[in-house]
């Protein structure tokens, strides 16, 4: 049995969420997971007015690598792992330390993008 069909059989998409939230508690990071173009799962434990990736998502999902990163403007990163139709993510991270009105800030940010609800950034 080759390595990847192995893979195949021990992560059912309910398997790959749970890792997703274990990764984020052992990590202190929002992730996401993706199914082709579609978010079938989030979990973030810093609640901001709106998800950050919103204001990148659709060009981090372009990326065709396996394994990667992608970086959005102010030095924020998100890391990606994609399997078979699925694309995990994870971020945003930042080089320099980020203070708690920068990381509002970029929810704000999102959320004026997205158009919800952004009545806390005011």
């Amino acid at each position: 049995m080759s390595e990847q069909s192995f893979v195949q059989q021990i992560l059912t998409e309910p398997q790959l969420c749970y890792f997703s939230r274990q990764f984020s508690n052992m990590f202190g990071l929002p992730v996401r997971l993706y199914r082709q173009q579609e978010e079938i799962y989030a979990y973030s434990p810093v609640q901001l007015a709106a998800d950050p990736v919103t204001l990148c998502i659709t060009a981090l999902l372009q990326e065709t690598a396996q394994l990667g990163y992608f970086s959005y403007h102010d030095m924020f990163y998100y890391g990606y792992v994609r399997h078979q139709s699925y694309c995990f993510i994870a971020g945003p991270v930042s080089e320099l330390a980020i203070s708690e009105h920068e990381l509002k800030k970029l929810g704000c940010s999102a959320a004026f993008t997205a158009g919800t609800d952004s009545s806390i950034c005011s």
